[in-house]
């Protein structure tokens, strides 16, 4: 992100890792489990949730530029989004 210092904070990047990781295990199970790609989606949401909770505290503290916090809230929210709609239809994720 050009509006963000050198790196994000690590805990920031950590969260999102863990949401990516869900999202493709989501990816994996869905063919043989839709059950199972749904909870690892569900999961994949919380952590994203918390992500963007977690760039707003950093922001209001005063520990993350304001235009980095807008950048990487669109790009959580964007990927909320798409994590969202793949819950509707689990399927989705193997294609």
């Amino acid at each position: 992100m050009a509006s963000c210092p050198e790196t994000t904070p690590a805990k920031i990047r950590r969260v999102f890792e863990r949401a990516y990781v869900l999202v493709i295990g989501a990816e994996a199970a869905a063919p043989s489990s839709p059950k199972r790609a749904k909870r690892r989606l569900n999961a994949a949401a919380k952590q994203l949730e918390r992500n963007a909770k977690m760039v707003s505290q950093l922001a209001g503290k005063g520990k993350l530029p304001q235009s980095c916090a807008d950048a990487l809230t669109a790009t959580i929210n964007a990927a909320l989004q798409r994590t969202n709609s793949l819950k509707i239809n689990p399927a989705a994720c193997a294609s």
